[in-house]
């Protein structure tokens, strides 16, 4: 009875030892009990008293039957007492097993947010202690059968479940608190997400209203403004790329912590739509641009055209200019036509170009644009005064070239005149008649004076259309 071991793992074969002990210590109390009676008996019916030695070895029997009773119950507790701990001990180191496979599992799972994680971890906290007892009692029941069993298998296998259990407790506080780290800063790049998220949202509405507004261009002033504030607003495109960047960074510490949940498409909507308000403040940039370059140009050709006019105007007006031949009055009239043409063209094709910038908006109160078509104005009034002036000149020369000729033609008559004359004069000329001769003269002086008076005539209506400047309202010849 003494070498059985009630530790031994083959509990059926402990189990049955201990039954048969039990039964033969029952047995052979059973006898020293009957043995014992059976003598008593005996020398009672012979009225003798057992004699003393008798008595003495048989005392001492029933001593070693009830040591022998009681031993057996012992090993009975202890077998008892074995396989509980060993039930107990199995039992313990399962369910701290399990517990930390499942505690490791929600652990590192990442398929939630990092709330849920966080009360995952939370709750795995909570029972900690209570599985660190359990495992206390699995060490304090692993030694207890390390001590008892002889088996030396067991008491391997024993040593090495509690030593990889408590690796696998380690381990998992370990893993744990990597993730409690790991989640928090999850949290917090969430938060930084959801701010720098915020803060670009807050920047696209605020364009989005700048860009619903209505556009108007009442001077180049005001259109240059805008184009400033435009170019501002293309420079915050590029330096809200870094709320883009921000997202970016903390979305993929977030992916590797646990789930994104709506991250990834608040990410990829909100880039898409910076997309398309960048696109519209780049094209309205441009064509701003391009608006304030033509503005320019126009507000400069309307300034030269009016610096022109100005100077057109001078020239018409000019003494000197009065003092030129009316073939060169008629000449500079008729450069100025074919450059107010030129000049027409010049702000009415720049007035053009920038009307084509501004199809969109209102031109009424258009400074640029009123300027440009009083300047059109002007010069279309210029054009018919010229014009008429032209006419008028070209008339005046036409009369002037005419009675021109006519002089012409009657200084040959003088000419002839004055010819007959000389040969009238002449002594060869009827010398026989010599009043014939005076005749002949006088009539010849009589024409060159009345030839010349024409001339002198003539010349009056010439000098007249000269200082008029203006045809001869009674033209000699028509």
């Amino acid at each position: 009875m003494e070498s059985l071991d009630v530790y031994d793992p083959d509990e059926d074969l402990v189990d049955s030892s201990v039954t048969q002990i039990k039964s033969c210590a029952n047995k052979l109390d059973r006898k020293v009990k009957a043995l014992v009676t059976g003598e008593q008996t005996r020398y009672k019916s012979k009225q003798q008293s057992i004699p003393t030695e008798a008595s003495e070895q048989l005392s001492s029997l029933e001593l070693l039957s009830e040591s022998t009773m009681a031993a057996t119950n012992d090993k009975e507790r202890d077998m008892k007492r074995a396989r509980t701990i060993r039930y107990d001990f199995t039992s313990d180191v399962e369910f701290v097993q399990s517990w930390l496979q499942q505690a490791e599992s929600k652990a590192q799972d990442k398929s939630e947010k990092p709330e849920n994680l966080q009360h995952h971890i939370q709750r795995i906290l909570a029972d900690w202690d209570s599985v660190v007892d359990r495992m206390s009692k699995v060490t304090r029941d692993g030694r207890i059968l390390c001590d008892k069993t002889q088996n030396t298998a067991e008491q391997t296998l024993v040593k090495n479940t509690v030593m990889s259990l408590s690796e696998q407790l380690s381990h998992v506080k370990q893993v744990i608190e990597d993730r409690q780290e790991q989640i928090s800063l999850a949290l917090e790049s969430w938060q930084a997400f959801l701010q720098a998220h915020s803060s670009l949202k807050a920047w696209l509405e605020r364009t989005k209203t700048f860009l619903a507004a209505t556009l108007t261009y009442p001077n180049l002033a005001y259109t240059r403004q805008k184009l400033a504030e435009y170019q501002s607003i293309q420079t915050d495109c590029t330096q809200t790329n870094k709320f883009i960047s921000e997202m970016s960074k903390e979305l993929e510490k977030i992916i590797c912590a646990c789930h994104p949940g709506d991250l990834p498409k608040m990410l990829s909507d909100i880039e898409q739509e910076k997309v398309e308000v960048e696109k519209q403040v780049q094209e309205r940039t441009g064509l701003l641009a391009e608006l304030a370059e033509e503005w320019e140009q126009c507000d400069k050709k309307i300034k030269e055209v009016n610096s022109w006019l100005e100077k057109a105007r001078q020239t018409l007006e000019s003494p000197h200019g009065k003092k030129k031949s009316l073939r060169d009055q008629l000449n500079v009239r008729e450069k100025m036509l074919a450059e107010i043409a030129i000049q027409k063209a010049k702000v009415s094709m720049s007035i053009e170009k920038l009307e084509v910038h501004l199809k969109d908006t209102s031109t009424e109160d258009n400074q640029i644009i009123a300027k440009g078509k009083a300047v059109l104005h002007e010069l279309r009034s210029l054009n018919g005064a010229v014009t008429v002036q032209t006419k008028t000149l070209e008339s005046s020369v036409t009369q002037l070239e005419h009675y021109q000729q006519e002089i012409q033609r009657l200084k040959s008559h003088i000419a002839q005149a004055e010819q007959q004359l000389r040969i009238a004069s002449s002594p060869a000329f009827s010398p026989r008649d010599h009043k014939k001769q005076l005749e002949e003269q006088h009539v010849c002086h009589d024409k060159i004076k009345h030839i010349q008076e024409k001339i002198a005539f003539v010349s009056e209506r010439i000098k007249g259309i000269i200082q008029r400047g203006t045809p001869d309202p009674d033209p000699l010849y028509s």
